[in-house]
């Protein structure tokens, strides 16, 4: 990197540092593109407790994106009706379903979804289904939903979760996007990685983005990122996660969980499209016309802010509370202090407005920022979930800089000043990853504390054992003995959960991570899965149904 921004870039790097030392991220890697103009950080976190540097350069290490692929199957749709005519211009504005029947020639046919979203709407997450990560993942992180059940099964989930969850016809939900990426494979007749490796990624040389676990395994090992996380307990550093496999076993968990990829991929998808828009392509994928229908259109979040969902993740000027909205930090602390920090205006009042975009996972936390009109944007990977995103933090620290924004003032003593130096905005943000460390903090202690309660003996409750079935979603819950232990799997269509405490207490029933001692529950139990104690009835003798009251709807288990 060279030019006017080298000075300025480098001299955050000690703070990022700083921070991912307070949040205990085992690594950290980023991108920082102004203008042309790059800095690539690839930091590991010591025994000691401090970050160090280990690489100025992209060197290959390879990331699950999680909820940052959902840009290019976004971008997928457009060029399969704005460049490929694939499907007529009207495609935008048909019912999904109306057109989705009717590439499917019949292969599988699925009912009106509720309210009849059109293909745009699923674009910009409006009217669409609620969010269905308690579908798709068990709370220990397994992927069980297949592609067959989901089709079959979300046009009733939909409807029934609309009936109990009124969002106002807005909710982010990885539902979009998987039926997104199963409308791109019955459309273009080829998988969807097949698809995006010829009209995306091969054309932008995107060649270490890897959407298959035997390409993943050609990878050589020391360049795959192994994930961690840290628990309230574990003060010394991350853990990492026991008996980690890439999930890319089918569309669905790759429109979720994403591509394997890495910096320097990433950062020539943004150069392109960057490229595009200013007119200066290089390739024939981002021509202008093409790049500026990219921009158009977005759902309004909230009507009293200019916030909306884009195909770049959200549109946002950066002094509204959307800027982080999707971060771990927000997730697990929503009305927290740091919940309430804005990045703020410039010093001559003027407003930011980038594209934001985050990919939340068990052991994965990932920020980007997109200014295309500024030719900016900012990449933070990292391999660690816990008490503090560092790559929430670490992405704002150089938003705040680069455009020289004044913080906002909050409530909190230690964090209410409004910086001016670099050296003052980079204590800053060393004191906005200590306040996030100690609100998530125990909110992680909480989770873990419920976690921690003895085994119920599978010989105490013989009346549970048994599969139970929940017709809504074809998915079941299978009540057994663990080695003594009662125990619990979760079961979809082809795909299994690993096992589960089934911890008995009064009158309900509640899952726990196996053995008794570990504490690897998913993330997704500080969201959809928050709720993890069951209901029962019982007849004849045998409990006969279990009832969990979801974050959208009940979801009821009964006895096959």
């Amino acid at each position: 990197m060279s030019g006017e921004w080298n000075p300025l870039l480098e001299s955050l790097v000690e703070g990022a540092l700083e921070v991912q030392g307070i949040s205990k991220t085992d690594l950290c890697a980023y991108l920082v593109s102004v203008q042309g103009q790059r800095l690539f950080c690839t930091s590991k976190l010591r025994d000691n407790g401090r970050a160090e540097r280990i690489a100025n350069e992209d060197d290959g290490r390879i990331f699950p994106a999680w909820s940052l692929f959902k840009v290019f199957i976004a971008v997928a749709v457009s060029l399969m009706i704005e460049k490929l005519s694939l499907l007529p211009p009207d495609a935008w504005d048909r019912t999904f379903t109306e057109v989705f029947n009717h590439f499917s020639e019949s292969v599988i046919i699925i009912r009106p979804l509720d309210g009849d979203p059109t293909v745009k709407d699923l674009v910009f997450h409006f009217k669409g289904p609620c969010n269905i990560n308690h579908l798709f993942l068990s709370p220990e992180g397994s992927p069980i939903l297949s592609a067959t059940a989901f089709l079959e099964t979300i046009p009733q989930f939909t409807e029934d979760a609309h009936q109990k969850h009124d969002t106002g016809q807005l909710e982010y939900s990885n539902g979009n996007y998987i039926l997104l990426a199963l409308f791109i494979e019955f459309v273009s007749k080829q998988p969807l990685a097949a698809f995006l490796k010829k009209h995306i990624f091969d054309p932008l040389g995107m060649d270490r983005t890897y959407m298959s676990t035997e390409e993943l395994n050609s990878v050589p090992a020391d360049q795959r990122v192994q994930p961690n996380i840290v628990s309230s307990n574990s003060r010394g550093g991350p853990i990492p996660l026991p008996d980690q496999m890439p999930h890319l076993a089918d569309t669905v968990e790759l429109a979720v969980m994403g591509a394997y990829t890495c910096l320097a991929d990433l950062g020539k998808f943004f150069d392109k499209v960057i490229q595009g828009l200013h007119d200066e392509p290089d390739n024939t994928l981002f021509d202008r016309n093409f790049t500026k229908s990219l921009f158009q259109g977005k759902t309004k979040i909230d009507k009293t802010k200019d916030s909306g969902y884009s195909r770049f993740g959200i549109f946002t000027p950066l002094d509204e509370d959307f800027a982080g909205s999707h971060s771990l930090n927000r997730l697990l602390s929503s009305d927290g202090e740091f919940s309430k920090y804005t990045l703020g205006k410039t010093v001559d009042n003027k407003r930011i407005f980038a594209y934001y975009m985050a990919g939340c996972g068990t052991g994965w936390l990932h920020t980007v920022y997109f200014i295309p009109t500024k030719r900016t944007f900012i990449i933070v990977l990292t391999n660690t979930s816990g008490p503090c995103d560092a790559s929430d933090i670490v992405s704002r620290l150089y938003l705040q800089k680069i455009f020289n924004l004044r913080p906002a003032r909050t409530d909190n003593r230690s964090i209410k000043f409004q910086p001016d130096t670099v050296e003052e905005r980079t204590k800053h943000h060393i004191k906005l990853a200590h306040v996030a460390y100690q609100e998530n903090f125990h909110v992680y202690w909480n989770l873990e504390q419920k976690n921690a309660i003895q085994d119920t003996r599978s010989s105490d409750c013989t009346d549970a054992i048994g599969i139970f079935e929940n017709k809504r979603s074809r998915q079941s819950l299978e009540v057994k003995d663990l080695d003594g232990v009662l125990g619990v799997i979760l079961r979809g269509e082809g795909k299994i959960s690993k096992p589960m405490r089934f911890v008995r207490k009064s009158k309900t029933f509640r899952i726990c991570s196996y053995p008794l001692g570990t504490s690897f529950l998913a993330i997704d139990c500080f969201g959809d899965w928050e709720t993890l104690e069951f209901s029962f009835e019982e007849r004849n003798g045998k409990i006969f149904k279990f009832t969990r009251d979801g974050v959208n709807m009940e979801d009821e288990f009964i006895r096959k």
